[in-house]
């Protein structure tokens, strides 16, 4: 098993090592990490940040050095991307081209127009970081809430790598922990702060950190963090919530199923099926906007036909990567169990992908194994299929997207979030909404300076004099 020693970063710094043992996880891909333990100096050293220094940068400065890091992370060939494509492939299982893809995307994020973009969508205004903003009476501004400690999941590395460039807009000293899944993919990103400024502001606020769940430091940084970002599985997030004391915001990204809809109003089988395709495989079905099911108007089982040819198109430009045991297992259960209930079953030689088509009015829950499996449900109308959504259904995908538009409100109404075209779910378009909330508002607080009656604003019928005596009454007399 071939061992890698990888740093912490603790305000911006490199860490090789600490007084304790370090934290050793292994894969079953083959690699041992040996990652430094987070010890009660490491702790201190992260709490004792300044806060001051990153508020009083302008959120254009802030973009500017942004963007800079994007420019550099972006090359291909920088050093340390091209060591952590290599490396987090080998620990996730995840093509080297899949990473790579999720690591350009990142890179693109950071062009300033489009950090801009992220603020504008969240807050509406992004001179509000900045300047006092007269809204009606008041003089309206967002400041940043402190510190925000990111509980991170190794599914999706852009999700990582994404959400402390959240904290880090909002002005906030951001503290990143490390999913098991994927130590490699932030760290890497946090690493090129430094090649850009190994001083600025923005690096010294930044530090990544790994502990395994349950450690008891947890709960220094939970209760000296002013907003919680918890991303996982349902286990993860019960076992987060309890540990939040009051005061301290939740931001809770759990597990989600997200929906297709494919309508029978479509002329090109084909290329609908190629768009469903990649949506199936992209980070191999375990992306919380990775269609599970799939609702089919018309001959559904002429659809999973084409959709399992694209399959094996797709899986030559993303090809499948490493599946544990246990999941390879799972799959082939899931596999015989639908040929036991007498449904259609198409599938890879190996465990690659599989699409099985139910029976017309069937739609149980099932055990879903992931990995590029499709269960194919026929429905005579897609307003039948709205019926499936429930309060944990992240992202319907629907084609033709006029059908998106014309049942928005319904499948909004049943629970969803977002509602996007066949072949996005992975790719949000400007403006998207994450899990039916806006994160950088949670990230701030709202702060205003009010006018003095001066100020007559809308709907004012009365001098200040006039106001006042309403409210206090005539001057007490200074006669005698």
């Amino acid at each position: 098993m071939d061992t890698v020693e990888l740093p912490i970063l603790v305000n911006g710094e490199l860490v090789h090592g600490t007084d304790a043992e370090p934290h050793v996880i292994e894969y079953e891909t083959g690699v041992r990490i040996r990652i430094p333990r987070v010890t009660p100096q490491v702790v201190q050293d992260v709490l004792k940040t300044s806060r001051l220094a990153l508020a009083e940068l302008h959120l254009d400065e802030i973009t500017v050095f942004l963007n800079e890091v994007g420019r550099r992370w972006g090359d291909p060939d920088h050093a340390g991307r091209a060591e952590a494509v290599e490396l987090a492939s080998r620990i996730t299982g995840y093509p080297r081209v899949m990473m790579a893809s999720d690591y350009q995307r990142i890179a693109r994020a950071c062009d300033r127009a489009k950090l801009y973009d992220i603020v504008e969508t969240d807050l509406q205004d992004p001179l509000l970081l900045d300047d006092w903003i007269p809204r009606q009476s008041v003089f309206l501004r967002a400041v940043p809430k402190g510190r925000v400690l990111h509980l991170m999941v190794g599914n999706v590395p852009l999700a990582g790598l994404f959400t402390i460039v959240r904290g880090l807009l909002t002005k906030n000293v951001t503290v990143a922990k490390l999913p098991k899944r994927d130590p490699v993919s932030t760290l890497a990103f946090a690493r090129a702060f430094a090649d850009v400024d190994p001083a600025h502001p923005l690096t010294r606020a930044l530090s990544v950190l790994y502990w395994p769940g349950g450690d008891p430091v947890e709960q220094s940084f939970v209760d000296a963090s002013n907003v919680v970002c918890a991303w996982g599985q349902r286990s993860s997030i019960e076992s987060i919530k309890p540990k939040v004391p009051m005061g301290v915001d939740l931001l809770e990204f759990g597990p989600k199923e997200s929906l297709m809809f494919i309508g029978g109003d479509q002329a090109d089988w084909d290329a609908v099926a190629l768009r469903a395709a990649y949506d199936l495989s992209v980070y191999e079905q375990e992306a919380c906007f990775s269609p599970q099911r799939i609702f089919v108007e018309g001959d559904a089982d002429l659809f999973a036909a084409k959709l399992a040819a694209n399959l094996d198109t797709v899986l030559r430009r993303l090809p499948a990567g490493f599946a544990p045991i246990d999941k390879r297992a799972h799959i082939a259960r899931a596999r015989q169990e639908a040929r036991f209930d007498g449904w259609r079953v198409r599938q890879s030689e190996g465990a690659e992908w599989t699409v099985v088509t139910l029976p017309d009015g069937e739609a149980p829950r099932l055990d879903h194994p992931l990995g590029r499996t499709a269960y194919v449900h026929p429905v005579r109308d897609l307003a039948d299929a709205v019926r499936e959504i429930h309060a944990e259904t992240q992202t319907v995908s629907v084609y033709p997207w006029q059908r998106g538009m014309d049942l928005g409100e319904r499948i909004t109404l049943a629970g969803a979030g977002r509602v996007t075209e066949v072949g996005l779910m992975s790719r949000p378009r400007p403006g998207f909404v994450h899990d039916a909330m806006r994160p950088l508002h949670a990230m701030v607080r709202w702060v205003a300076v009010e006018r003095g009656l001066d100020y007559r604003g809308r709907f004012r019928d009365a001098s200040r004099e006039e106001f006042e005596r309403r409210i206090f009454g005539a001057p007490a007399s200074d006669e005698p």
